[in-house]
């Protein structure tokens, strides 16, 4: 349903949702500085985590089909997913630093 929203960007909104709690437009810019780069490295985090797992789990050399199965699993699909999704929040919140 989001995509069919002309110029909707998830990954922005859910970024701006998820910051909406705090106080961050009443933060002077250096400390929205500091609170957005803890931020990034948590993301960046979760996405190297995310990453050795998968590919500890891939098996890639040892098997001869790729698309085998064991690799469409629903859990693998679902890493897959939530992958893509901190990438861009990743990307969202790099270009955020660099506008301050």
């Amino acid at each position: 349903m989001a995509k069919s929203a002309k110029g909707f960007n998830l990954g922005a909104y859910l970024v701006a949702a998820s910051l909406k709690g705090g106080d961050l437009e009443r933060m002077s810019v250096r400390a929205r500085r500091i609170y957005l780069q803890r931020y990034l490295h948590l993301i960046e985090t979760q996405i190297r985590i995310l990453s050795e797992r998968l590919d500890k789990g891939s098996g890639w050399p040892g098997q001869v089909h790729a698309w085998d199965q064991d690799a469409l699993d629903a859990d693998r699909v679902a890493s897959l997913s939530s992958l893509n999704y901190l990438f861009a929040v990743r990307e969202i919140l790099r270009t955020t630093i660099d506008t301050l």
